[in-house]
C-alpha cells in the first residue's frame, strides 16, 4: 500500500465498501452524519481525463466534472496517472489532501506501483480538484484514469442501528 493510499479503507482488489441494503453514514462539516441506505450499485468503467500542460508548467488546476453525481448518489472511486506528471488532489477545493503538517505528497507514475492507486470517495456533486505539474521541458498532454463504483442511495430520516462511514470530504 502506498502512502498516499493510508488514510482510507485501502484494498487491494477493488470492491465495493458496502452491498446494497447496507447503510452509509456521510459525514458533514458540522461533526454530524447525514444516513443513506444503499438501493442500488453501479460499476463505472474507466474515465480517461486528459489535461493539456506547458512545457515546466506547475499546478495546472482540473476540476473532476466527469465524476459529478447527482442527488442521492455516492461515488468510490480509484485514480490512476496514465503520464509522467505529478498529481495533487484538494478535496473540497480548499483542503489539501496526501499533505502532512510539513509536507505534501504527490501522486506520480513511479510512485504507484501495480496495487498503489489513489482511491477517494465523493457524494452527489461534490468533486476535487487536480492539480497537475509537468516535469518536462516539453508540452505534453496528461491523462488520469478515474474508474469506481457509483452508489444509489435513499436518505433516511434516523439513525440506522448499523451503518460504515462513507468517508467523503464535503462542505456541507
Amino acid at each position: 500500500m502506498s502512502v498516499t493510499a493510508l488514510y482510507m479503507p485501502f484494498k487491494e482488489d477493488f470492491e465495493p465498501l458496502v452491498r446494497i441494503g447496507e447503510n452509509i453514514a456521510v459525514p458533514t462539516t458540522t461533526g454530524e452524519y447525514e444516513f443513506y441506505r444503499v438501493k442500488h450499485i453501479e460499476p463505472v468503467q474507466p474515465v480517461i481525463i486528459p489535461v493539456d500542460l506547458q512545457a515546466y508548467q506547475r499546478n495546472a488546476e482540473k476540476t473532476l466534472e466527469e465524476l459529478k453525481l447527482n442527488d442521492n448518489e455516492a461515488g468510490q472511486w480509484r485514480l490512476w496517472v496514465l503520464d509522467y506528471a505529478a498529481v495533487k488532489m484538494n478535496y473540497p477545493r480548499s483542503t489539501r489532501r496526501w499533505t502532512t503538517k510539513g509536507t505534501e505528497t504527490q501522486a506520480t507514475p513511479l510512485s504507484m506501483a501495480k496495487e498503489n492507486v489513489l482511491e477517494f470517495y465523493t457524494h452527489e456533486d461534490d468533486v476535487p480538484v487536480l492539480y497537475l505539474d509537468n516535469p518536462l521541458g516539453e508540452d505534453q498532454t496528461v491523462r488520469v484514469a478515474v474508474w469506481g463504483f457509483k452508489y444509489v442511495l435513499e436518505k433516511l430520516e434516523e439513525t440506522p442501528k448499523e451503518y460504515t462511514v462513507f468517508p467523503t470530504y464535503e462542505g456541507r
